[in-house]
């Protein structure tokens, strides 16, 4: 079972890092930089806005699994959370959120790492984002799931949003 997931994990963070030049070129990805520069940058909608909102997590700390550019992390400090941490396998999607947390003059980690392997110094958090299509990715939900409770700080908050 675990070589079947490798196998998987693996094939998939060479997809997301063979598309990852076609996301960093183009007015879309210029109109993302200059947005990402602008204090109250998010790309986050109503819906998300209100839920995070409505937790009360001003000045509390998040991290963000399956953070792919890291948007949607950055887009919370709008929210007065602290983007911490994002985590996604891909380091080609990784180096863009780099550019972008730069032009949001904003410092989270990101770390490019295996869901089921993420280093030990990971940390825990107020809130987990996790955001639309991170977890039809994964093999092992069940899983996935534990690792992302396992990032969870006492009173902590889950954000799954999967519309």
């Amino acid at each position: 079972m675990a070589d079947s997931i490798s196998s998987f994990t693996a094939a998939n963070k060479a997809a997301w890092n063979a598309s990852a030049s076609l996301h960093s070129r183009g007015a879309e990805w210029d109109s993302l930089l200059e947005q990402a520069a602008r204090p109250e940058f998010s790309v986050l909608d109503q819906e998300l806005t209100e839920t995070i909102r409505a937790l009360g997590l001003e000045g509390k700390s998040a991290a963000q699994v399956g953070c792919n550019n890291a948007r949607e992390l950055l887009s919370l400090a709008s929210l007065k959370v602290i983007p911490s941490v994002g985590i996604d396998q891909s380091g080609a999607f990784l180096e863009q959120g780099r550019v972008l947390a730069k032009a949001a003059g904003l410092e989270p980690r990101l770390i490019e790492a295996d869901i089921y392997d993420l280093p030990d110094d990971v940390g825990t958090f107020d809130l987990v984002l996790v955001t639309i299509g991170a977890l039809n990715w994964r093999p092992d939900l069940g899983g996935c799931v534990r690792v992302i409770a396992g990032l969870l700080g006492p009173g902590g908050h889950l954000s799954v949003y999967e519309p």
